[in-house]
């Protein structure tokens, strides 16, 4: 049955929302989009003028001699494939660039006035110096886009993506600026005297010189992407990578405006309140760069040391788990007594706690090179039937028994393996095995985990 042309045109806009805050790489998801932008317009609409294209692809200066020798002919480029193409001075007006992709592509000083780029995929494009005026850009991506000094002078850019695109001194006067999503952008200087937000594009609000930038302006920022969401840690380390930053940035102050989901992981989002003495320019591109290398740093050592922040983790889940709750339920307990937990220790007073003088959790236990032969052939086992399990457990015990079986397995392979995070993470085995009893397959394995835990 063939697809019907409402059911492509869906599935192309909804994948055309995840291009939205894409990381500074474009990922498989973003190639896989390209090539569903070309095959649903191939099928669905008008195709570009084939000769226009090859025209256009033989270079700028052929192409403006024809467009001088033709003005009257409104060039149909329409859904081609111009990605990284370098069309600096182009003379583009009143073309149709509809649904095409431009990624990253160059248009400096080009003349796009009167064009139509609707639904179109800009994403990095440099337009400095470009004339946009009159053109319709409405449903576009222009995210990340260089548009600084750009003449944006009666545009439509209704449902437009401008996300941490620079409008740095471009001209919006009279744009139609409905349903935009400027989250990130910078419009540092930009002129614009009315702008229309209603949807229609009818009812004009007035700026005084400045008030526009004053009122919209999104401030000096640097943004970090994480692809696959950030980890507790990553979260946690933000506030020593800003001090970092601004130890070597005289004066420089920053503050975390936010953290937020994004498509394909996260992004967090650092203000620049101060800029001390520094042009601001320089010191945001000089802030970006050092933040992404500290991530970037950051990212590569907790990969290196994965599993001794699996155990510190578990540590922690035992202290949240039973500790705590003792220690509330106590009353008094003599200075000389201790908690200890793993490579956490405490000594003071926290009340008596069931009438002991010492709490243990010992993740120091040894395995004798008898036994390691045995725990391979269950983590083996209990793998190859896991799906049994699945009646019976939930799916986040699932992934976390997942979890700890694969780091099993991990420290198994290893000629020295860390027996303390195997005890760990046994422990955590036999705890969710414990949530299946009722299984008969369960409860075998639960008998030998009884030995080496």
């Amino acid at each position: 049955m063939p697809v019907r042309q409402s059911d492509r045109l869906a599935r192309l806009q909804s994948n055309l929302g995840r291009i939205l805050g894409m990381p500074g790489s474009p990922t498989p998801v973003y190639h896989r989009i390209r090539q569903d932008h070309r095959t649903f317009w191939n099928e669905v609409a008008d195709v570009a003028d084939e000769e226009h294209v090859a025209l256009l692809k033989q270079g700028v200066d052929a192409w403006n001699a024809w467009r001088r020798r033709n003005p009257d002919v409104a060039p149909d480029l329409s859904g081609a494939d111009l990605n990284q193409a370098f069309l600096d001075q182009a003379k583009l007006f009143l073309a149709d660039l509809s649904r095409t992709d431009l990624s990253k592509a160059s248009l400096n000083e080009s003349d796009l006035s009167g064009a139509k780029l609707r639904e179109a995929i800009l994403w990095r494009v440099d337009l400095y110096l470009a004339d946009l005026s009159g053109a319709d850009l409405s449903g576009s991506a222009f995210d990340m886009a260089k548009l600084s000094e750009a003449t944006l002078n009666n545009a439509d850019l209704r449902a437009t993506s401008l996300i941490d695109a620079v409008l740095d001194n471009a001209d919006l006067t009279d744009a139609k600026l409905w349903s935009t999503q400027r989250d990130g952008w910078s419009i540092k200087g930009v002129k614009c005297e009315h702008a229309f937000w209603d949807r229609n594009g009818k009812e004009a609000t007035h700026y005084d010189p400045g008030e526009f930038e004053r009122l919209h302006s999104e401030g000096l920022s640097i943004q970090l992407r994480y692809e696959d969401g950030m980890s507790p840690i990553e979260v946690d380390t933000l506030p020593m990578l800003i001090r970092h930053l601004q130890s070597g940035h005289q004066g420089t102050v920053l503050r975390l405006r936010s953290i937020e989901h994004a498509p394909g992981g996260a992004k967090a989002r650092i203000v620049i309140e101060d800029t001390g003495d520094e042009d601001p320019a320089t010191l945001k591109d000089d802030l970006q760069r050092e933040a992404e290398t500290v991530q970037s740093t950051l990212r590569e050592n907790l990969t290196a040391k994965e599993d001794q922040i699996k155990l510190l983790q578990h540590e922690l889940s035992v202290l949240y788990e039973k500790v705590f709750p003792m220690l509330l339920e106590s009353k008094s307990m003599s200075s000389d007594k201790r908690i200890s937990i793993g490579s956490i220790e405490k000594v003071g007073s926290f009340g008596d706690i069931s009438g002991q003088a010492q709490v243990t959790i010992d993740q120091s236990s040894h395995y004798s090179r008898n036994d390691l032969p045995k725990i391979k052939d269950l983590i083996t086992d209990i793998l190859a039937h896991k799906a049994e399990l699945q009646p019976d457990l939930p799916s986040d015990r699932l992934d976390e028994l997942e979890a700890s079986l694969n780091t099993i397995q991990s420290q198994l392979s290893r000629k020295t393996p860390d027996t303390s995070l195997l005890h760990t993470s046994l422990a955590t085995v036999k705890r969710i095995l414990e949530g299946a009893t009722a299984n008969v397959v369960a409860s075998g394995w639960l008998k030998l985990l009884g030995t080496l835990v």
